[in-house]
């Protein structure tokens, strides 16, 4: 079975492979030199914005295929006739093509951070980047995965089940993104009064995530600008900032707890994936 999968598998592997490969001497010999669009810094951005896509990318064209090609065809029903139980078909499956995903995604992350300057790295807790970074891409590309083989499983359509996969990753990662990640540890809430000498008096430490920095008036309301006349001291305290951000030194915590939640996620989809072959597959 593992033979037969690997059958299977491979040309897009050696795909993959080639295109990791690449990646590699690509952001190795723009370190030497380079300059314009195949300068250092654009091709690490722009490796970058590949990995963030990467794992839906997983989803949709190695996690959907990966038993629809069966159900459409046909061919699953040969290999239950034979000794190899559902369980065992779908467990070599999703165990091979799935750790490949999670490895792809574990070494962009490792190439791109080993090769980004340590003013990029120091950036890596803001929204833009945190899902560029550390292990999270690894628990992201075991979702995105685990969701195309359940869309595909349920769905019983490739084309079908690969938008479908496509549009629940987005939807999650951002939901995630927005709703959840802000509050894995209370934020630090920090509030300064201005006057005419300090018009910004709050700014974060170098790597921390500003989740909002924002001026009020004394009646609590938000004003996107402050206009003063000639009396510039009076004008100034009648207004107050309010910094909210996540230190720096929580970056590997907030990871673990993103990777936990992708993780567990990729966990009970495969499940209900077990469970959905054995009684309503016939």
């Amino acid at each position: 079975m593992i033979w037969l999968t690997w059958r299977q598998f491979r040309a897009s592997a050696i795909v993959v492979v080639g295109i990791v490969t690449a990646i590699g001497i690509a952001l190795a010999a723009s370190h030497a030199g380079g300059s314009g669009y195949l300068s250092h810094d654009h091709l690490v951005e722009f490796f970058s914005t590949f990995l963030v896509a990467a794992p839906a990318l997983i989803g949709a064209f190695w996690g959907a295929p990966l038993v629809t090609t069966e159900l459409e065809s046909g061919t699953y029903r040969l290999v239950w006739t034979q000794s190899v139980t559902r369980a065992r078909w779908l467990a070599v499956k999703v165990t091979l093509i799935g750790l490949t995903g999670v490895a792809v995604a574990g070494l962009l992350s490792f190439m791109l951070s080993a090769w980004s300057s340590a003013a990029v790295n120091q950036d890596r807790f803001g929204t833009a980047m945190f899902a560029e970074r550390g292990i999270a891409p690894m628990a992201y590309a075991a979702f995105g995965f685990a969701l195309g083989v359940t869309a595909g499983l349920l769905i019983r359509r490739t084309l079908p089940a690969m938008a479908t996969t496509l549009v629940a990753f987005m939807a999650v990662r951002i939901g995630v993104q927005t709703f959840a990640r802000p509050h894995f540890a209370t934020a630090i809430k920090l509030v300064s009064a201005l006057s005419g000498q300090n018009g910004h008096p709050l700014e974060a430490k170098p790597g921390a995530w500003v989740i909002s920095d924002n001026f009020f008036d004394r009646a609590g309301h938000l004003v996107n600008s402050i206009h003063c006349g000639p009396d510039a001291q009076a004008c100034m305290s009648q207004y107050h900032q309010i910094l909210t951000y996540q230190p720096a030194n929580r970056y590997w915590a907030f990871q673990g707890y993103e990777t936990a939640i992708f993780t567990c996620l990729a966990f009970v989809l495969i499940g209900l994936c077990f469970r959905w072959i054995r009684t309503r597959v016939t």
